[in-house]
């Protein structure tokens, strides 16, 4: 939304720099006098086997237990790849009463890129390859890997400005369809703007958002989102919606828990939908397991 005010509300010309930078830049803008609490890293004993034998899972699973028990901790959340969830998932099922205390849950790399395959998966044969080969965002050769989420860095940056671009098209036309309050309500912003333009931080960005008229201005975009705009507005608008989940990215970086379980929520019933199974299990359970422990 910001970026379509930079373009917009201020009639800022085509082809002159953009001042409000893209999704990766803005947020590392508004982080950059954020420092966050030193984490304590250790290193378990390294066992010298194949990670997937469930003996070798058995044992790491006793660790964990052992390190919470030293620690003085409740719960302990184990943290690991696909291929390791299903046999420490048959381990945990099988000796409940032992590993009660272990919260298990899968990476979040791995969440993630399962989400882009899920992304495009349902938007692949509706124009989303189009796009992409057209804009010149892929070429015919990555761009199975960027639909799928293989190539993950390149489909992470395709969905950012696809999405960036359909909010500016989006903003476009809420503009024309505006009333009087909210055009009068841009016109109160742009003194605002006009800093956030001259500096993107925390500050100026909060002077933005606590101001009375962006909240008017806000309430109207976001009725205008979720008004009736026939089935094929419906389905890219669900488009926007999903790339929007990928917050859980910008969660994960900064360290925002109740962020981080939000997006994973809001993520499961799309899963679900496209049969991401083990996946699923593992949001699903994750979610309950932390919530429940309170970590």
């Amino acid at each position: 939304m910001l970026q379509s005010i930079d373009s917009k509300l201020l009639g800022r010309p085509l082809g002159s720099p953009q001042t409000v930078p893209a999704w990766s830049g803005f947020n590392a803008l508004l982080h950059k006098d954020t420092v966050p609490s030193q984490s304590t890293i250790g290193y378990l004993p390294v066992i010298n086997a194949s990670p997937t034998k469930l003996s070798t899972v058995h044992a790491v699973l006793k660790q964990c237990i052992a390190k919470a028990d030293r620690l003085k901790q409740d719960s302990v959340v184990l943290t690991v790849d696909q291929a390791i969830y299903a046999k420490a998932k048959e381990i945990v099922w099988k000796n409940p009463a032992e590993f009660q205390r272990i919260v298990l849950r899968m990476g979040a790399f791995h969440i993630c890129a399962t989400f882009l395959a899920v992304i495009g998966k349902r938007f692949e044969d509706g124009g989303l390859k189009d796009l992409l080969l057209e804009s010149g965002l892929a070429g015919s050769g990555s761009l199975n890997g960027i639909i799928s989420g293989k190539h993950y860095n390149r489909s992470i940056r395709a969905h950012k400005i696809v999405y960036e671009a359909f909010q500016r098209l989006q903003w476009r036309a809420f503009e024309t369809s505006a009333s009087g309050e909210v055009r009068s309500a841009i016109r109160n912003l742009k003194t605002v703007v006009e800093l956030v333009r001259a500096d993107v931080s925390a500050s100026t960005v909060c002077l933005l958002i606590e101001a009375e008229d962006f909240h008017v201005l806000h309430e109207a975009y976001q009725r205008f989102n979720v008004s009736d705009r026939g089935p094929l507005g419906t389905f890219w608008r669900s488009y926007c919606q999903m790339v929007g989940l990928l917050q859980f990215v910008r969660s994960t970086r900064i360290a925002n828990w109740s962020l981080h379980l939000e997006c994973i929520k809001d993520m499961i019933p799309w899963m679900d939908s496209y049969d991401r199974i083990p996946i699923l299990m593992s949001c699903s359970d994750g979610v309950g397991r932390i919530r429940s422990a309170e970590v």
